[in-house]
C-alpha cells in the first residue's frame, strides 16, 4: 500500500513538471488534452484493477460457503461503491486544481508587453550602476538592453518607458522571454546627482521595509530594487531610473505632503508610523504607491532635512503626515504610540478622511512583536547605521545554514542543483534545511526578544510618538529638561502642525483655494483674514511648549504679556488656557507668562535674557507680590555680555556696550540685595567705552568716560 501512494505521488509530480512543459510553448489545447489524457488513463487504470480484484479465480474454492458470503454482499458492495466514488471525486478535484495551476502558469508566462515587439527593438549597451545600501558603495557593470522609443506614462517629473533585459547569468538569447523593466527619465534636464540620490533613498527604504517585516505584521511588504542606467550607446548619453515592471493596478496610498488615498490600507499607514518610532524620531518613509504591498518611489523625510532629495520636507513632512494618520489595528498590535491630535482633528479623521473606512480584509493570525527605537534615547546615534548594522546581522544568522547545501555540493564535484531544481534528492534537503532553519530561527528569535526586553527597560529606547500620556514623568524632570538646549523633534512636529494650521493648510480644499485666491489678489497678505482652527494650532503649540520648543515657549509668553509675536499672530492671551489639572487656578498669567521668559533665557534666547534682567531690575512683569533683585539682574545681564555682537548688526536686541552701561549703573547706585561698589562701577563703564569707540559710537563713548571719572571720585 505505501509503494503504491509513492507511486501516486509520483505520477502527480510527473503531471505537474510535464503540465508545467506544456504550458512554455503557450499552448494552451496541448495542457488541457494533457491532463484530460492522464485523468483518462488513471480511471482506465483504476477501472482494470478494481476489474482484476473482483474477478480473480477461486482456485477451487467451495462455492457453497460462497452463498453464505452473499449474506453480506449488499453491504459489502455499499462501501465499494461509496470507496470509489469519494476515490472518484478525490481524483477530479486533484485533476481540476492541476488544470488551475496549469492556467496560472501560463498567464504568468504570458508576455503583457508581446504586442508592442520590443524585442524587436536595436539592442543598446548601456552602463549599470547599483547601489548597495548595507555596505553604502556603488557597482558598475556594462548590460544590454532594448529600449522601446515611445513612453508609454508621464507624470509631473518623469516619464516611462518600456524596456527589456536578459538575466546577466543567463547563456539565452531568447529576448522575448526576457524580463520587462521600466526605464524612468526626467523630463526636465536634472543634475547627475539627483538621479543617484534617488537610488540610495530607494534602496534605504528598502531595509526599512525588511525591517517591518522581523516584526511580522499581517502582511509582509517589500520595496522594488532600482538602479541607474547611463544608456552610453545613444546620444548624450542619457541616464534613466530602472526598475522591474510591476503588473496590476498602481495605486499611491500616501504623499509626502500628507494626502492618503480613498483605496487607504492599513499596511502602508503602519508602515510609515513605524519608520518614525523605530528609527526614533529621526526620519520616516512616506510616498507609499505600487502595487499591492509591493512599493516604489517612496520618499523619506529627516530631522536635518538635507538629505534624500529636495522631496525631504524634513520635521514639516512629518507633521503633514500624522496629521491625516489615524492608528489602526496594525499600529495598535506593534504598540505605535498615537500622535497627540485634538479633538476636533480626531473627530475630522474618523468621519470626514479615508481613514475610517479602512479596508478590513487584514487578519492578525499571529502574535505581533512590538516596536521600539533602534536607536538608544540617550545616546546620538544614527538611525540609519544602527539599521545597517542589526540588517547585517540578521542576515548572517538567517544565512549561515541556508547557504551550506550549495557550497557543499560545489566543493564535491558533483554535479550543481540550483534553487530550482526539482530532483528527489534536492527536495529532501530543501524540506530538512526548512526545519532545521525554522527551529534555529525559532530559538533565536526567543532569545533576541528577551534581549530587546531587556534593553528595552534598561535603557528605555521607546520613544513613543505621543506626548500627553508621558507628562506626569516630565513634570517630575521639569527643572533638568529646562536646562536642556536641543529642541524635541516632536516639538518641532507640533510647531509645524501649528504654523500649517495659521497658513490655512489643513483646511477643506475649496476653503483652501478660496483662501489662495484671496491671498493673491490683496496686496498686504497681513490684511487677509481667514477662519481657521484655532484651538487646534493653540493645542500643537501648547504641546511643543511643553517638549520644550523655544519658538514655542517665546510665542506662548509673549501672548501672555500681550506682546507681538511672529506665530498666530491673530491669537491673543484670552485664547491662552491652562490645562493642568489642580494647577489651574494657583498659577497667576503674569506668573506663568514669567517662568516661560526665564526658560526661554536659560536655553538662550537673548531676548528673554534682556526681558528676565529688566524684570529682576524694576520688579514688574514677575506676577504678585514680586519685587526687584539687582543680583538676579546682573546675573542676566553678565550672560548677555557673554554673546558677541553680530558684525551686521542685525538681530541684536541690546548692544554690549549697553549692556556694560546697565550693570555699572546698577552697581554705582546698589540697593534691592547688590552692594554698592564704585570700584566695579568705574571698571563697568570704562569698559563699556571702549566697546561703544569700537562700534563708531564717539559721543556715547565720552559719556561713559565722564560716568567713569564720577564713580572714581
Amino acid at each position: 500500500m505505501k509503494r503504491d501512494q509513492n507511486t501516486g505521488h509520483e505520477m502527480n509530480r510527473d503531471n505537474v513538471i510535464n503540465a508545467l512543459q506544456a504550458t512554455t510553448v503557450g499552448d494552451n489545447q496541448k495542457v488541457e488534452s494533457f491532463l484530460d489524457e492522464r485523468t483518462s488513463s488513471q480511471e482506465v487504470s483504476a477501472e482494470l484493477a478494481s476489474r482484476r480484484t473482483t474477478t480473480s479465480s477461486s482456485d477451487g474454492a467451495d462455492w457453497r460457503r460462497l452463498c453464505v458470503l452473499t449474506n453480506e454482499d449488499e453491504r459489502s458492495d455499499a462501501e465499494s461503491s461509496k470507496t470509489e466514488a469519494t476515490s472518484s471525486d478525490h481524483v477530479t478535484t486533484l485533476m481540476e486544481r492541476w488544470r488551475s495551476v496549469a492556467r496560472r502558469a501560463r498567464k504568468v508566462t504570458n508576455d503583457p508587453w508581446s504586442h508592442f515587439f520590443v524585442y524587436e527593438v536595436p539592442i543598446t549597451r548601456a552602463k549599470r550602476y547599483r547601489y548597495s545600501s548595507i555596505r553604502k558603495t556603488w557597482t558598475e557593470d556594462i548590460v544590454e538592453v532594448r529600449l522601446h522609443p515611445e513612453p508609454f506614462a508621464r507624470g509631473a517629473m518623469r516619464e516611462c518607458y518600456r524596456l527589456k533585459k536578459l538575466p546577466s547569468n543567463s547563456h539565452s538569447c531568447d529576448w522575448k522571454h526576457a524580463h520587462n523593466y521600466v526605464a524612468k527619465r526626467y523630463i526636465q534636464e536634472v543634475d547627475r546627482s539627483v538621479l543617484f540620490e534617488d537610488v540610495k533613498l530607494q534602496m534605504d527604504a528598502k531595509l526599512w521595509a525588511e525591517e517591518f517585516n522581523r516584526y511580522d505584521p499581517p502582511k509582509k511588504i517589500d520595496i522594488v530594487q532600482m538602479c541607474v542606467l547611463e544608456m552610453i550607446d545613444m546620444p548624450s548619453e542619457p541616464l534613466f531610473h530602472l526598475e522591474h515592471f510591476i503588473e496590476g493596478d498602481y495605486i499611491k496610498y500616501n504623499s509626502n505632503s500628507g494626502f492618503v488615498s480613498d483605496v487607504a490600507r492599513k499596511t502602508p499607514q503602519a508602515f510609515s508610523h513605524f519608520t518614525f518610532e523605530r528609527s526614533g524620531h529621526q526620519m520616516i518613509v512616506v510616498d507609499i504607491q505600487g502595487v499591492g504591498d509591493l512599493y516604489t518611489d517612496p520618499q523619506i523625510h529627516t530631522v536635518v532635512g538635507t538629505d534624500y532629495g529636495d522631496g525631504n520636507l524634513g520635521t514639516r513632512g512629518m507633521a503633514l503626515f500624522f496629521h491625516s494618520h489615524l492608528c489602526n489595528d496594525i499600529c495598535h498590535s506593534l504598540c505605535l504610540t498615537e500622535f497627540d491630535l485634538s479633538e476636533a482633528e480626531r473627530t475630522e479623521l474618523k468621519h470626514g478622511t479615508p481613514a475610517n473606512n479602512m479596508n478590513q480584509s487584514t487578519v492578525f493570525s499571529r502574535h505581533v512583536s512590538a516596536c521600539s527605537a533602534i536607536v538608544p534615547e540617550l545616546i546620538q546615534e544614527d538611525a540609519m547605521e544602527c539599521l545597517r548594522q542589526r540588517t547585517i546581522s540578521m542576515r548572517s544568522r538567517t544565512s549561515s545554514t541556508g547557504d551550506f547545501r550549495h557550497e557543499s555540493r560545489d566543493s564535491s564535484g558533483a554535479k550543481v542543483h540550483d534553487d530550482d531544481c526539482i530532483c528527489e534528492a534536492c527536495l529532501a534537503e530543501v524540506t530538512a534545511d526548512i526545519a532545521s532553519d525554522t527551529f534555529s530561527e525559532a530559538i533565536d528569535d526567543v532569545e533576541y526578544e528577551k534581549k530587546e526586553e531587556y534593553w528595552s527597560v534598561v535603557r528605555r529606547k521607546s520613544m513613543p510618538a505621543g506626548i500627553l500620556s508621558a507628562m506626569e514623568m516630565q513634570q517630575l524632570a521639569a527643572e533638568s529638561s529646562r536646562l536642556t538646549q536641543h529642541a524635541s523633534i516632536l516639538g518641532q512636529i507640533h510647531l509645524d502642525m501649528a504654523r500649517y494650521h495659521e497658513l490655512g493648510r489643513f483646511l477643506p480644499e475649496k476653503e483652501n483655494g478660496d483662501r489662495h485666491a484671496l491671498r493673491l489678489s490683496s496686496s498686504n497678505i497681513d490684511t487677509c483674514s481667514f477662519e481657521y482652527d484655532k484651538d487646534s494650532a493653540l493645542f500643537h503649540l501648547d504641546i511643543a511648549r511643553r517638549c520644550g520648543v523655544l519658538e514655542a515657549i517665546v510665542t506662548i509668553a509673549h501672548m501672555a504679556f500681550k506682546l507681538p509675536h511672529d506665530l498666530l499672530k491673530d491669537v491673543g492671551d484670552d485664547h491662552i488656557w491652562m490645562k493642568d489639572g489642580e494647577n489651574e487656578g494657583a498659577y497667576d498669567r503674569e506668573e506663568f507668562a514669567f517662568e516661560l521668559m526665564e526658560t526661554a533665557a536659560e536655553m538662550g534666547d537673548r531676548s528673554a535674557m534682556l526681558f528676565v534682567a529688566e524684570s529682576f531690575e524694576t520688579g514688574r512683569r514677575m506676577g504678585p507680590n514680586a519685587q526687584p533683585s539687582y543680583p538676579d539682574a546682573i546675573k542676566w545681564y553678565e550672560k548677555m555680555v557673554g554673546f558677541t555682537d553680530d558684525d551686521s548688526g542685525e538681530g541684536v536686541v541690546l548692544p554690549r556696550y549697553e549692556v556694560l552701561a546697565k550693570m555699572a549703573e546698577l552697581y554705582q547706585e546698589g540697593g534691592c540685595g547688590l552692594t554698592q561698589n564704585f570700584e566695579i562701577a568705574y571698571n563697568l563703564y570704562t569698559e563699556a567705552a571702549e566697546v561703544a569707540i569700537e562700534a563708531m559710537k564717539g559721543k556715547l563713548a565720552n559719556k561713559y568716560y565722564e560716568q567713569a571719572e564720577m564713580c572714581a571720585r
